[in-house]
């Protein structure tokens, strides 16, 4: 059956990477790296060791990359974006938000694979053949965020 791999805002989309028995998130990566697949010709990531990470120090991806060099078509949107480099990374400065780039694991049924608790590495999170992992770059607030004025009378 095989795992599938989905980096949403980099494009990234691949179907029937090779399932092999103790396969992680992080080996799911690395064997996307090795052979990209799809319209990419080039894939990649970069991590770091979390030391925000409740339990202590834990691999988190920070950043990915993604290389087209006949452009790329949006699976959600069918949009043609042009050939290039395409690359998102996390942001841990800014106030009041900072993003940060999150998986989730489904099952060949669709159906969402809550993350174990306590939360799991992408290192160590392990899967079962026909799952998908979407990544996805989300923005978390670290502080009030007061509404701008030229919205307030709009949502209050």
């Amino acid at each position: 059956m095989g795992v599938s791999l989905r980096v949403v805002g980099i494009f990234y989309d691949q179907s029937d990477i090779p399932f092999t028995q103790g396969m992680t998130v992080k080996s799911l990566l690395d064997e996307a790296t090795h052979n990209p697949g799809g319209e990419a010709n080039n894939f990649g990531y970069l991590s770091n060791t979390d030391v925000l990470t409740n339990g202590g120090m834990k691999e988190s991806v920070t950043a990915f990359f993604a290389n087209y060099p006949n452009g790329v078509t949006s699976k959600t949107s069918g949009t043609v974006y042009g050939a290039g480099e395409y690359f998102l990374t996390e942001s841990m400065v800014g106030n009041p938000r900072y993003s940060v780039w999150q998986y989730y694991v489904f099952d060949a049924s669709g159906t969402f694979q809550p993350n174990p608790m306590p939360l799991q590495s992408f290192a160590t999170r392990k899967l079962n053949d026909g799952d998908k992992v979407i990544w996805r770059l989300v923005e978390i607030l670290s502080a009030p965020n007061p509404v701008p004025t030229v919205y307030r009378s709009k949502l209050i």
